[in-house]
């Protein structure tokens, strides 16, 4: 398994898309500060899951998509895909090859793709989880994680050691089942409530059933009194619809008959009315004739007016223009002698011009000439000082590697010598290191027992610590529970409190009683028969049995409180209830009797002698029980009556014989309500008992506790002792180490101070060959430089020259060209004034020709004006005419319409008389009509009544019922009855019925739920606890494997030194896995905690820790983003060599800056940012160069 390859679409700075194929082995990316490498690490994070914005170097989600550049536009999501290819099946999924997609949009919607597929977040992480590889695996490191993980807290550190042992999928079932749990106890709780809920809802729905039935019963009876009314009355309003029927058509007759003549008067009207609405019609049209022809005269006469005033607007007009058009003439002319002057100076300026632009181009030649010499001498002076230096360097490179190689000569002789005597003087040390690395190894096994002996007594006491906690988890997992059963039975007695207060059980006419006094509105009555009685469990059966409805009597304080009480019940309508005044009880002692019975088998005692209650109350009882004898079945009843001995006998089962032989028994639900008062006072009881016992229990697990403290104590001082003895075995460690070193380091001093004599006399040979040759040298190089010098002195003679001759000629060339600029200044001027004096002469004789022609059209319009003025003044004539003749025709018609008038008044007159009688008539019919509407709704009203309450269509109902007879007002009297219970029932509920068997299968379901929830508590409790026993293993065995591992890769790393890993237990938190600790002791310092080294030793010692995991669990692929920027050469080349030796096991992918690093790859890839903001990939694949070279 290893990553194939990334590809990249609209990711942070990779705007285009983008494939990184990565092969096995080490991959090495590369590029400038900024260009976008760390991207490719933070992509493969994204991928697999990462969340945080901030760890991806961002504050929002969206800001990894691509924002834009200056030739980009901004993209609108960002997508990464990982392939990775799986032919080892380390993945468990039938692919030899996955890919990993993650999408998100600047909408902010995100998905997964699993294979192409749509899948969860979820679903990845379960994928990779226990591989090594993930968001916040070991396999992801970077230089601020190398940071993170030594500063991290010994908990946090551990995150890394469980994902390296496996245990993640574990703890993530664990957690599952945690919250499985919660929401099972949860659940479970729920579902008590709801059976408690159902249950008293279940009593509730019964009593309402029992209602529902008898209200059924009596609404049957309504209902057929109600149809036998129906019928009655709608028999009565067929009869009186017949009757309006009959009269309804002989003032329809009439109706018609009137009708007819006033039909014939308006027709008469209307033709008359027809004559005088054409009149008026002509009279309107004449006289708006008459309206338009004086407005057409007005209109003429106000035309001749205009007429008058332009004729005389144009001669005024035509006067102005003329002596406008003078003036014009008189312009032109100054205009014309203006331009001949301008004409004659601007041929003169261009001849001057011409004259010394000649000049000036003459001049510029030769100095253009001039420059162009002078700058290739110069280039060539360049060149031979170029040269002369050269050959100065030369010399002097040789005279100083002359001085440098003499002095090395003296250097080495003298070496020689001190190094032989230096040889000597080591031998005589290296045997005295090995005599004292004796004594220290000694002292090394000493310490080491002392440490075994420590971890066996710790070990005791860690035994003896589990054994506690144990026992103090125990101790409070009993007072959960003990506090739970108080918190039920306290909720138990304040649900039974409010049953009590509600006086449920109760009759409603005691409960109104009841409730009434507790307001104030009646005094009197203080509590019911029930409330102040007690009485064994065993006898409650038969004791309600005796009591009867006794049990629900209210006690009043006399005769007459009882009396208002009834009197209140009947006024309120609000039920029945029984009365037992204290004054008016009786009780006739017989104990003289009855003691033969109380002798005999199977009779218990007198039911009064087993009721505990006040001495006051005591005569109440002695009252309602008198001699009711409680036995213990009904045989021994039927046994003693049998014998003559008669009395009234309850059994325990509740059977009742009565001393007249009645017996009554069977199976009744029992109201509940002496089992209600005996609950009561046994859970005011339990909770003062289970109080003490809590009390009790927190006492013991204080003490405990104080104990595990104490242990605590004792381990904390072990370890401490441990870690004093560790430190102590670490420095005798160190001093092993130091003097094996130093032992080695003498060893391989000496040797390599012996091939240094050798090497010295060898070099002796080679300086002196060096010197010889570099004295030819320097002589050859000093002829050089003379004759280059001479030919320098006579270019510098030539430059000088032409410099002078160069300065005068530019002198002069700057004067021509500030003559030439002048007199083009003067020629553009005369240009431009010759054009203005051009088009003002042009202007001018426009408006010249522009004036003649206006005084040519005034005077055409002034003619136009005249006729059109004649023309009008007949028109004027010949409207006055037709007007006058048209003012006597209107005369004539209004006469004709006055006439008209008249007569249509009479033909009203008539008309109004016989609409009188009409609308007497039309009245009359309306009552009749209104009458017979009355009658069908009444009896749609009916039949819709009918349809409604019987579902049935009226004359259905009829037909079934045959011929009613009967007394209204008696079925209405039955009917009054009959509601009256109905309403005595009170309100009832229908669904009732079907309500209680629901919730009768509602309880049963709900006990088997809990049943259910009960059995998977228990199971999930299991599975916890295997789940820990399982990952607390896994760990144990990883984290002494990592702990070797990491002992052997530091001392690798660090060429020496020590470290180990700790497991830490936090005191405060006793409950807490514990941590895990770094102890490092790099060459030449003392053991110290991780946290004290420099940033460089930091560095390595995690990667130690990293590779000391990568040892015990290789993750099958590793990127590392410059984690090297913080070591030196050295510790770089270290690193290489522990990288390449798991490289054959493990993928690793590197961004780095550092050449040494560069030099492990097998393919590199460079990432460049040629345009600012988008990056860009090249790769280069090592084994293809070679195997090219090879082949050149």
């Amino acid at each position: 398994m290893f990553l194939k390859r990334v590809e990249l679409t609209g990711f942070k700075s990779f705007a285009a898309k983008t494939a990184v194929e990565f092969l096995p082995g080490v991959s090495i990316i590369v590029g400038p500060n900024g260009c976008g490498k760390s991207n490719i690490f933070d992509a493969v994070r994204w991928v697999l899951g990462e969340q945080s914005a901030k760890s991806l170097r961002g504050t929002k989600m969206d800001d990894v998509i691509f924002a834009g550049s200056a030739s980009f536009k901004a993209l609108s999501y960002a997508q990464v895909t990982l392939v990775i290819s799986n032919e080892n099946k380390k993945i468990p999924l039938d692919f030899t090859e996955i890919s990993v997609t993650r999408r998100l949009f600047k909408t902010g919607e995100s998905e997964y793709l699993l294979n192409k597929v749509n899948c969860r977040l979820k679903d990845i992480v379960d994928l990779f989880r226990d591989t090594g590889v993930g968001m916040d695996a070991y396999s992801f490191m970077e230089q601020g994680r190398v940071d993170q993980i030594i500063k991290s807290k010994p908990q946090d550190r551990r995150f890394i050691f469980e994902e390296a042992a496996g245990i993640s999928k574990y703890k993530a079932r664990k957690e599952e089942a945690l919250r499985k749990l919660i929401r099972t106890e949860e659940d479970l709780l729920r579902v008590s409530d709801l059976i408690e809920e159902v249950r008293k809802n279940a009593e509730s729905l019964k009593r309402q059933a029992s209602k529902a039935e008898r209200y059924k019963r009596l609404a049957a009876e309504y209902n057929e009194i109600e149809k036998r009314l129906l019928i009655l009355r709608t028999q009565h309003l067929k009869e009186m619809s017949a009757l309006v029927e009959s009269q309804y058509g002989d003032v329809q007759a009439r109706h018609a008959e009137l009708s007819a003549k006033i039909a014939k008067l308006n027709s008469q009207n209307e033709e008359s009315r027809s004559q005088s609405d054409n009149l008026a019609q002509e009279l309107s049209e004449s006289q708006s004739l008459a309206f338009e022809l004086n407005t057409e005269i007005e209109k003429n006469r106000h035309q001749i007016s205009l007429f008058k005033e332009r004729i005389e607007n144009a001669d005024q007009t035509s006067a102005k223009l003329d002596i406008e058009l003078a003036d014009d003439r008189k312009r032109a002319a100054a205009f014309e002698q203006s331009i001949e002057n301008i004409q004659n100076d601007f041929h003169n300026s261009e001849k001057i011009l011409k004259e010394t632009e000649t000049a000036y181009q003459e001049k510029k030649a030769r100095f253009e000439s001039l420059k162009q010499t002078r700058q290739q001498r110069l280039l060539e002076l360049e060149e031979r000082r170029a040269e002369q230096s050269r050959h100065t360097t030369d010399k002097s490179r040789l005279q100083n590697e002359m001085r440098y190689v003499e002095a090395m000569l003296s250097q080495l002789q003298t070496q020689i010598m001190e190094n032989k005597e230096v040889v000597a003087s080591e031998k005589n040390q290296l045997d005295e290191l090995l005599a004292s690395l004796g004594e220290r190894r000694q002292s090394l096994q000493t310490c080491e027992g002392e440490i075994a002996a420590i971890r066996e007594t710790i070990n005791a006491a860690l035994s003896e610590l589990k054994q506690k906690d144990s026992d103090y988890n125990n101790g409070c997992a009993e007072h959960q529970g003990l506090v739970a059963r108080l918190r039920d039975a306290e909720s138990r007695l304040r649900a039974l409190e409010e049953l009590k207060q509600n006086y449920e059980g109760f009759e409603r006419g005691v409960k109104t009683i009841m409730k009434a006094a507790e307001k104030g509105e009646m005094d009197g009555f203080g509590m019911t028969i029930a409330s102040c009685i007690t009485i064994p469990e065993r006898y409650e059966q038969a004791m309600e049995i005796a009591l009867g409805a006794g049990l629900q009597a209210i006690v009043s304080s006399d005769i007459e409180k009882a009396q208002c009480a009834l009197d209140y019940l009947k006024e309120k309508k609000a039920g029945q209830a029984g009365f037992l005044p204290k004054d008016f009880a009786y009780f006739e002692n017989t104990n003289g009797h009855m003691k033969p019975i109380l002798d005999s088998e199977g009779v218990i005692d007198l039911a009064r002698n087993l009721v505990e209650a006040d001495e006051e109350q005591k005569p109440l009882f002695d009252a309602l029980l008198g001699d009711t004898l409680i036995v213990d079945n009904l045989c021994t009843a039927r046994r003693l009556i049998s014998e003559g001995k008669r009395a009234r006998f309850i059994t325990l089962e509740g059977d009742c014989v009565e001393k007249n032989g009645l017996i009554i028994g069977g199976s009744e639900k029992r109201s509940g309500i002496l089992s209600r008062e005996r609950e009561s006072r046994d859970l005011v009881k339990q909770i003062a008992q289970m109080k003490k016992q809590s009390q009790d229990l927190s006492q013991r697990l204080d003490l405990a506790k104080s104990e595990i403290e104490s242990i605590r104590f004792r381990i904390d001082n072990l370890n401490a002792k441990l870690h004093a003895r560790e430190l102590d075995k670490a420095a005798l460690l160190k001093d092993v180490d130091a003097a094996e070193k130093k032992y080695q380091d003498k060893l391989n001093a000496l040797r390599t101070i012996e091939d240094k004599i050798a090497q010295n006399n060898s070099e002796l040979g080679r300086y002196q060959q060096t010197i010889e040759q570099n004295i030819k040298q320097i002589s050859a190089l000093e002829q050089k430089i003379q004759s280059t010098q001479k030919i320098m002195d006579d270019l510098i003679s030539s430059i000088d020259a032409d410099k002078n001759e160069q300065e005068q000629l530019d002198e002069t060339v700057s004067g021509l060209l500030m003559e030439q600029t002048r007199q083009r200044e003067r020629y553009t001027a005369l240009q431009q004034r010759l054009s203005a004096a051009k088009a003002d002469l042009q202007s001018c004789r426009a408006a010249i020709s522009k004036k003649s022609d206006e005084i040519k059209t005034i005077v055409e319009r002034k003619a136009e004006t005249i006729v059109s003025l004649k023309n009008t003044k007949e028109t004027i004539q010949s409207l006055v005419c037709e007007k006058e003749e048209l003012e006597r025709e209107i005369s004539l018609r209004v006469q004709e319409r006055d006439t008209l008038i008249l007569q249509l008044k009479k033909l009203g007159q008539e008309v109004s008389v016989l609409q009188r009688d009409f609308n007497e008539v039309q009245n009359t019919l309306h009552e009749l009509d209104l009458k017979r509407t009355q009658h069908s709704t009444q009896l749609e009203n009916l039949s819709q009544q009918a349809e409604e309450k019987f579902q049935k269509n009226l004359d259905a109902i009829v037909q079934e019922a045959g011929e009613v007879n009967g007394d209204r007002d008696q079925l209405i009297n039955q009917m009054g009855e009959i509601k009256d219970k109905i309403d005595h029932i009170g309100p009832i509920n229908a669904a009732a019925i079907d309500q209680y068997q629901d919730a009768i299968e509602r309880y049963e379901f709900l006990a088997s739920q809990q049943k259910d929830l009960t059995d998977a508590k228990d199971s999930l409790k299991k599975t916890i606890a295997h789940i820990d026993q399982t990952t607390t293993q896994l760990f144990n065995e990883a984290f002494e494997k990592i702990r070797e591992y990491f002992i052997e890769t530091f001392r690798t790393l660090f060429n020496g030194g020590r470290a180990d890993l700790i497991v830490v237990h936090d005191p405060e938190h006793p409950n807490q896995e514990p941590g895990i600790d770094i102890i490092a002791q790099p060459p030449g310092k003392k053991l110290q905690n991780i946290s004290l080294l420099s940033g460089g030793e930091k560095s390595l010692a995690s990667v130690a820790l990293l590779f000391a995991i990568f040892k015990f669990k290789p993750s099958p692929f590793c990127l590392l983003d410059e984690i090297d920027a913080s070591l030196d050469d050295a510790n770089v080349e270290r690193f290489k060599e522990l990288l390449l030796e798991f490289a054959n096991r493990t993928q690793f992918i590197v961004v780095t800056h550092n050449k040494q690093t560069m030099a492990l790859a097998d393919t590199v890839y460079g990432v460049t940012m040629e345009e600012k903001g988008v990056s860009k990939l090249v790769s280069v694949k090592f084994e293809n160069i070679e195997q090219t070279q090879l082949a050149s």
